[in-house]
């Protein structure tokens, strides 16, 4: 039987091409170390990263918000490269890293593990088959004893249907669906993997995934989800990696429940984002995101952990808070990171933004303060146990109600 050519072709390449278009922006671009200033970037990187635009793109071209929020491969794409030192091939192996783990040199796949068609050179996930053949061909694979065909990178799927699938091997490498493009929705609803499951740097129309469980390592580091991303009562037996995900929609991890490290650092939460009832058993990083939406009637606190469990610390360092941020009711063990937070670029120089501790517990460890003095702590009726206060460099003490 042929095999499938598609990882041997330009159409590979230009799959990864229009990904890395919707999935990596210029400001990403700008502060990424493999961005405009290369690994010895210094300083801020965005506004090295316009200068070096203004530079290389046609004289008429503003560099605004409107830019930095553009795909970075179209962008390179317009200007001229040698002003600025980087291509459409660096954003490409931007993309690639954020989908290998960020910290290991794995090699993209370069045969496919799954037959052509009849009469094609294309298997069922790369070709144009129909959408119920596509489902049932990834059952079969996911189902095969060879664990090679539990790969199915750099696929397009009208939606990828794995609610209430069940996948238990009988060993331990994970489902790869890195790379892939799903237009409508993605539905892992009341699934169950035992094995880890990648979903790295994938864009998707919306997430379904409530009840799921997932017993090994999931990824879905630098994907992208235009519409609602539901993962309530989800149970992450392993490593959580959303390392550099962005959400455009609501995202709601209600009730879910974080049994080893949780990453979210360098999220994007741009709709309404809730962690109610959550708990997280081990370290959590929300280091660097951007969270929170604005309203007509002004900021409300969108970025919501109303009753979670933290019982290994909590980092938020560096966040960017366009609205407040919510740990009314939470307990958290292990420490409380808030250093660098900054309002949204939006926030006047006059508003505040509220850390709402109301009700909340934080029974040991640190509490890293920030240094901007419009950020502020609501501790009203909270318990602050045997802590100790670190930073705060404005001279602003910064609790509201204490």
């Amino acid at each position: 039987m042929d095999s499938c050519t598609y990882f041997a072709d330009e159409e590979w390449r230009d799959h990864l091409v229009a990904l890395a278009d919707e999935l990596v922006t210029v400001r990403a671009f700008c502060t990424a170390p493999e961005g405009f200033n290369g690994a010895d970037q210094e300083g801020n990187g965005v506004e090295r990263g316009r200068q070096r635009l203004r530079e290389a793109l046609p004289a008429d071209t503003p560099v605004d918000e409107d830019l930095l929020g553009r795909g970075a491969a179209s962008v390179v794409a317009d200007a001229d490269a040698e002003t600025l030192g980087r291509t459409v091939d660096d954003v490409v192996d931007l993309l690639v890293r954020r989908g290998s783990n960020d910290r290991t040199d794995e090699d993209l796949p370069t045969e496919c593990p799954h037959p052509a068609t009849d009469g094609r050179d294309r298997c069922v996930f790369h070709g144009d088959a129909s959408p119920a053949a596509v489902r049932d061909a990834l059952h079969e694979a996911l189902s095969a004893d060879d664990p090679a065909r539990h790969v199915v990178v750099g696929a397009s799927f009208d939606h990828l249907d794995l609610a209430g699938y069940v996948h238990h091997p009988a060993y331990n490498r994970p489902v790869d669906l890195r790379f892939c493009t799903v237009s409508g929705r993605a539905d892992l609803s009341d699934a169950r993997f035992g094995t880890g499951l990648r979903l790295d740097a994938c864009s998707f129309g919306e997430v379904r995934a409530s009840g799921a469980v997932f017993d090994g390592t999931v990824r879905f580091a630098g994907a992208r989800c235009r519409g609602a991303a539901g993962f309530r009562r989800v149970e992450f037996g392993g490593d959580a990696w959303f390392r550099h995900t962005r959400f455009e929609g609501d995202a709601g991890f209600g009730g879910a429940r974080f049994d080893e490290e949780a990453h979210f650092t360098d999220c994007r939460f741009e709709g309404g984002t809730d962690f109610l009832d959550a708990t997280f058993a081990d370290r959590t990083w929300f280091v660097g995101i951007h969270g929170g939406r604005r309203h007509r009637s002004g900021p409300r606190a969108d970025l919501q952990f109303r009753n979670a469990t933290f019982r290994s610390g909590v980092e938020f360092a560096g966040a960017t808070l366009v609205g407040d941020l919510g740990l009314r009711g939470a307990g958290i063990d292990g420490g409380l990171d808030c250093s660098g937070l900054v309002p949204g670029p939006d926030r006047s120089a006059e508003e505040r933004v509220v850390v709402d501790c109301t009700d909340a517990t934080i029974a040991d460890g640190k509490l890293h303060l920030p240094d901007d003095e419009r950020i502020v702590f609501d501790c009203t009726d909270g318990a602050i146990a045997d802590i100790t206060i670190v930073g705060g460099d404005s001279g602003v003490v910064p609790f509201d109600h204490l």
